[in-house]
């Protein structure tokens, strides 16, 4: 395992994923020169995220590693971005990683100078933020990333004190970075990827 990127996509999309994903799929292994039949397992982020954009990822990934017979290695969007940030910017301080939640609400976790987790991800309102921080961290997080990290800076900056609030372009959790993480992990035993839900969906089926 050389570690190489062979080929890779990013496109920024507003809706249209589920009709793009499976031509993109094929554009990359053709690209990369590799049969579907030369893969070992296939990395996949679990959320948070839009509810349904997690599911379409995590069924269409379930569904190759089912038709392949090989494992789907789940890593959280929060993983992504940390391992996306360069050993220098961490500095070895705390991190903190924040990403829309596309309500009033953002979705959160705080990592230590190594990338280890401090807390389980929450889903926490700005306001409660500096509360939430000054509970779960023993030290200010020196790095602020994720896709809503500026918003949430803007709306308290108390919370943000000293630290550096990066904007997304600097940091971008891309598929990259996804497959290097499953790369990185047993492929043995793994559990059946499933999805990382941090509130309810906003439409549920009535029972009337």
């Amino acid at each position: 395992m050389s570690g190489k990127v062979l080929a890779q996509r990013y496109e920024e999309m507003a809706r249209g994923q589920s009709e793009r994903l499976v031509p993109m799929i094929q554009e990359v292994m053709v690209e990369a020169r590799v049969a579907f039949d030369q893969l070992s397992a296939i990395g996949v982020t679990r959320g948070p995220g839009a509810f349904t954009g997690v599911r379409i990822g995590l069924s269409t990934a379930r569904g190759l590693g089912l038709a392949l017979g090989i494992p789907v290695i789940g890593v959280t969007c929060f993983e992504v971005y940390v391992a996306a940030l360069a050993g220098d910017q961490r500095a070895g301080h705390p991190v903190l990683v924040l990403l829309e939640a596309k309500r009033k609400d953002v979705f959160v976790q705080g990592f230590d100078g190594d990338g280890h987790p401090l807390f389980e991800p929450a889903s926490v309102l700005p306001d409660d933020l500096a509360a939430f921080l000054h509970r779960f961290l023993p030290e200010r997080p020196r790095v602020w990333l994720g896709d809503a990290a500026a918003r949430v800076a803007e709306i308290c900056p108390d919370a943000v004190a000293e630290a550096r609030v990066l904007p997304p372009a600097d940091v971008r959790a891309d598929a990259a970075v996804i497959a290097s993480l499953a790369a990185q992990r047993s492929f043995e035993g793994v559990p059946t990827a499933r999805p990382l839900y941090l509130r309810p969906p906003d439409v549920t089926l009535s029972h009337a």
